[in-house]
Order: C-alpha cells, then structure tokens, then sequence
C-alpha cells in the first residue's frame, strides 16, 4: 500500500527557499551584507569612497566572467548588483531593465567596487560559502560586515508576511487588488500549481498556488 503522508501546499512552501534579490544566489551573500550594514545606519552612494568585497571561488569566478551588461549576466555581477542595492535600496527584477543598466551614476557607483577571493572560503560542495563587505566612506570610516548565511536562505526563512508584500510589489500595475487578493487566497487553481493569470496590460503571468 501507499504509505506516503498527503502533501499540501504549505509543505512545498516550507520546504522551498525563496529568493529575496532577483539574481544569482552566489551574488546573495554580498548583498546580505551590504543589506545589514544599511539597516544598521543608512549608506548614501555619495558617501562611498570604495567598497572591498571577498567572497569564496564561485562566486567571485562568475563576477570576473561579466564583461558586457545585459539582463541575464548583471545577474551574476557582485559589483553592478551592489550598486543597485545602494541606489534602488533593494534588487529585484527592475534593477536589470534597460534604464538601469545604462545608468551613468549607478554604473559610476559600480566602478568603485572591487571583488575578490581569498580568507577562509575555499572551492567544493563542502567548503565555507560567505562574503565579506568593507566600505571605506569618503570621511575616513570604514565599515565593515562578514557573513555566511543569505537573507531568505536556509534558517533565515521569510515570514508570510513577506512573501505577501513582496507579491503585492511586483504585481502592481499588472493585476488588480481584487487579482492580487485571490491569487493569495488560491481562487486561480484549486488544485495548487501554476495559473495563468491575465494582467492589466494584456499579458499574462504565471502564479504558483499553494493551499
């Protein structure tokens, strides 16, 4: 007989790991930082003299390999990605839009980042995954965060509450609140998994639904 336990939505949800900034996941552990260091006291760009960012292999590997800006490799640049999270104060889907990625101060911002590897990250699936942050701002102080968890990654989890208003975020404009409401509740898709929604603007979008 089967004896396997019924599974529903809220155990597929508990048991996924949601991205909280829109690009690679080796990009999270730098931005983690730098988020944390800009909640403990603001950081205006202006500011900035230069930020240092270590990292392990991989993740370094990939940033080194970005050459030319578009809106798949910005996704991999620890650089470009830093200089949307202190100009945008977030990144998310719209960091990687045209607009953006042909901004004169953000790309200015981007110059004055620096990557490297080194410390005690090391290559394989084994090795110590983090990032270490230092901002030296342009009075002379110098700022500093290390490290090895992702916000959102595993045991640093988003609450609902979260996942709702980051939803509400990116569907503004694209589908109504009365939309947004049900596409929360789970009235598209009964039966869970993907439904095809109709945007405001004639497209359509695909929306996990779990019960």
């Amino acid at each position: 007989p089967d004896r396997r336990l019924p599974v529903t939505g809220a155990d597929y949800a508990s048991k996924t790991l949601f991205k909280k900034y829109a690009c690679c996941r080796s990009v999270h552990y730098a931005l983690t930082a730098l988020e944390e260091l800009m909640e403990e006291r603001p950081i205006k760009p202006d500011e900035v003299r230069s930020i240092r960012v270590t990292t392990y292999p991989y993740a370094y590997k990939l940033s080194s390999q970005v050459t030319h800006l578009n809106d798949i490799s910005a996704r991999l640049s620890i650089p470009y990605c830093m200089a949307a999270m202190l100009k945008q104060k977030r990144v998310e889907a719209d960091a990687f839009h045209k607009e953006n990625l042909q901004d004169a101060a953000l790309l200015e911002l981007m110059g004055r980042i620096t990557v490297e590897t080194g410390g005690s990250y090391g290559e394989g699936p084994f090795a110590l995954r983090g990032a270490k942050v230092e901002i030296e701002q342009r009075d002379g102080t110098v700022r500093v965060k290390e490290t090895e968890h992702t916000a959102w990654g595993e045991g640093c989890e988003p609450a609902w509450s979260d996942l709702e208003e980051r939803f509400r975020r990116i569907t503004a404009g694209k589908l109504s609140q009365d939309r947004q409401v049900d596409s929360i509740c789970g009235t598209y898709g009964r039966r869970g998994g993907l439904s095809a929604v109709d945007t405001n603007d004639g497209n359509r979008v695909q929306i996990i639904v779990m019960w």
